[in-house]
């Protein structure tokens, strides 16, 4: 459950005549964003690589909204880490998950 707050937004564009709105949740604090990790971690990591039976390293370690933090994604591919976000606030929290994988998880490189 996402414990930031939000704001929502609505524009209405007359010249092309289409409305929409826009969701840009706030960063969540540190502690949160770890502890949000942490179990999608400890989540993923108890299902082993060979459960598939395809022999394979990679792995979504971490699912945006899924595991708390809309738009930001985590993909395991051995000992490396690729990050991704697909929005402007997720992409506020990148480095901050850079520093957590290499540091604190102890993956060898991060992307």
């Amino acid at each position: 459950e996402w414990s930031g707050s939000a704001n929502l937004t609505s524009s209405y564009d007359i010249g092309a005549a289409i409305s929409g709105s826009t969701f840009t949740p706030n960063i969540p604090d540190v502690r949160y964003f770890h502890s949000r990790l942490m179990l999608a971690f400890r989540k993923r990591s108890a299902v082993p690589f060979t459960l598939s039976g395809l022999g394979t390293n990679a792995r979504r370690l971490f699912n945006g909204a899924a595991d708390g933090i809309p738009s930001l994604y985590i993909d395991q591919y051995g000992s490396s880490a690729y990050v991704y976000a697909t929005s402007y606030s997720a992409s506020q929290l990148v480095p901050l998950t850079e520093v957590l994988l290499l540091r604190v998880l102890e993956f060898q490189r991060v992307y």
